[in-house]
């Protein structure tokens, strides 16, 4: 497990994934932090469906659909799930695997980048950048952080 998701984790060990969208709890980019368990289940399923992949010869889909070596550490209601990759070249990237377009999609360069980003984004109340992540922090009856 990489220092950046080591260190989230021992301030935040996951949170309990909310019944609803008006439900605290998704704050992550509108994802709930996994626990230990929830990050385990995840990771050997990406690891089985890699292996699946593969066995199928499809090679492409290993690592575009699938790889072992991705840490899934938060999961949105819809079942997309943000990981922290671990293949070689791409060590420590934060990626999405929404399972409406379950193509990797790389959203930011580190862990660290991405909870400053994201703590900047809500001070000045601005959207989160890059342009294909953009998303902006909204915040409902003054308690629900929101990003649309």
């Amino acid at each position: 497990m990489d220092g950046e998701l080591r260190a989230l984790l021992s301030v935040c060990y996951g949170v309990v994934p909310p019944a609803s969208s008006m439900e605290p709890g998704a704050f992550f980019l509108q994802y709930s932090l996994l626990d230990a368990a929830g990050i385990v289940e995840w990771q050997r399923y990406f690891a089985n469906a890699e292996r699946d992949l593969v066995a199928n010869g499809d090679h492409w889909g290993a690592g575009m659909l699938a790889h072992h070596s991705w840490v899934p550490f938060a999961q949105a209601n819809t079942g997309d799930v943000l990981f922290v990759d671990h293949r070689d070249g791409h060590e420590g990237e934060v990626g999405e695997m929404s399972f409406g377009d379950p193509r990797y999609r790389l959203l930011r360069t580190g862990l660290t980048e991405t909870l400053h980003d994201m703590c900047v984004a809500v001070e000045e109340s601005a959207p989160l950048l890059p342009a294909e992540v953009r998303r902006h922090p909204v915040v409902h009856e003054g308690r629900i952080l929101e990003w649309r």
